[in-house]
């Protein structure tokens, strides 16, 4: 698979608000330390991976655009028309071919990612914080996943459809039994941008409303008062020797001039710019 191809798929994946990262060649394992985590829209960003990894396999996020039913083979298939009834069963939204397999994008809906789906031996399911290999990559079997002709990622993305509903299971935080809260994060210094979603437990959501300045003070970062915004040396990039971290007491949030890093104070908690499902 030529390079040229893999980093056009990628930036035009991106331009739909599917979140994409580099997985090694011909594999499935993300090549970034976060994962699947760390998937990002911003052209920029996709551009610097793959002039680092020309050849590198295109993982797409799901949870955010779309859900996936995984598919593995004749297998898989057979054990679906067995649970359904349908014979002729089908997707009428985006179809991915896999190595012998098939992925079947539907809308999301907070989902938790499942394997052996239900008990149906093969089929899994790709929900929050889950993620899928896309065309053109190359499969390890030496194939390249390939759109159906007739189900194309133009297509109109699905609901999920009422047989398999009752096979899902809702999402939460890892390591706890709370519900999960999600919240529309906008990038208020990148107004193109879409919008984060962001996932907190019950527990945590106070953090996002804690005081900015006091938390940089409880740390030692000696936060400068500039009018009404105060600078801390930014946490996300070395050398800010002139701090370059803006920190907003109005809406606790933050921005860095020189790195672009933002958030607001659980971002800052966690070191994670953009919310805790963002790069960290």
């Amino acid at each position: 698979m030529a390079s040229s191809q893999l980093v056009l798929a990628a930036l035009d994946y991106a331009a739909r608000g599917w979140p994409v990262f580099p997985v090694v060649p011909v594999g499935k394992k993300p090549l970034i330390s976060n994962g699947c985590l760390g998937a990002d829209t911003d052209p920029h960003q996709i551009a610097e991976w793959w002039s680092r990894w020309p050849h590198a396999n295109i993982g797409i996020r799901t949870g955010d655009a779309f859900d996936v039913l995984d598919i593995d083979g004749p297998e898989g298939y057979a054990s679906l028309v067995k649970h359904t009834g349908d014979e002729d069963l089908a997707t009428h939204g985006p179809l991915s071919r896999t190595g012998k397999g098939e992925h079947w994008l539907y809308l999301p809906g907070n989902t938790a990612n499942a394997r052996d789906l239900g008990g149906l031996s093969k089929v899994d399911w790709r929900g929050t914080h889950g993620y899928i290999v896309a065309p053109p990559s190359r499969h390890p079997d030496g194939r390249d996943y390939a759109w159906g002709p007739d189900n194309g990622p133009d297509l109109a993305i699905p609901p999920t459809p009422e047989w398999l509903t009752p096979l899902l299971s809702p999402w939460a935080l890892s390591d706890t039994d709370e519900p999960t809260v999600f919240i529309q994060h906008t990038n208020k210094y990148q107004p193109k941008k879409p919008p984060e979603i962001l996932a907190f437990g019950l527990e945590q959501v106070p953090a996002i409303f804690d005081d900015i300045v006091a938390y940089a003070e409880e740390q030692g970062w000696q936060p400068r008062r500039r009018g009404s915004v105060y600078y801390i040396s930014c946490v996300f990039h070395a050398g800010d020797n002139e701090p370059s971290m803006a920190l907003y007491t109005h809406d606790n949030s933050f921005y860095c001039h020189a790195c672009h890093a933002w958030g607001d104070t659980y971002n800052l908690r966690q070191r994670r710019k953009g919310g805790p499902r963002g790069q960290s």
